[in-house]
């Protein structure tokens, strides 16, 4: 998963907000290809989610680098705006 909110209101809340990562890719619109040393799929920006990180016992696997964060931004932007 990608988290999309503020690490400080990650850790204030309890909560973190992002879109899940999938190994399968279907060149769906709404797909973000990501290939990093550690993860390589799709993620799913328009399925959006928040979870309860510390119940889960999430961890951390990598750093998204910026232009995938920004291309899932983006489609966030144009599934909320349409």
């Amino acid at each position: 998963m990608i988290i999309i909110t503020p690490k400080k209101l990650n850790r204030q809340s309890g909560l973190a907000t992002g879109c899940p990562i999938t190994s399968t890719i279907r060149h769906n619109p709404f797909e973000v290809i990501i290939n990093t040393s550690k993860i390589k799929g799709a993620v799913l920006a328009d399925h959006v989610r928040t979870i309860d990180w510390t119940a889960r016992r999430v961890k951390h696997v990598d750093e998204a680098p910026t232009e995938i964060i920004q291309n899932v931004c983006h489609k966030l932007e144009l599934l909320i705006k349409g």
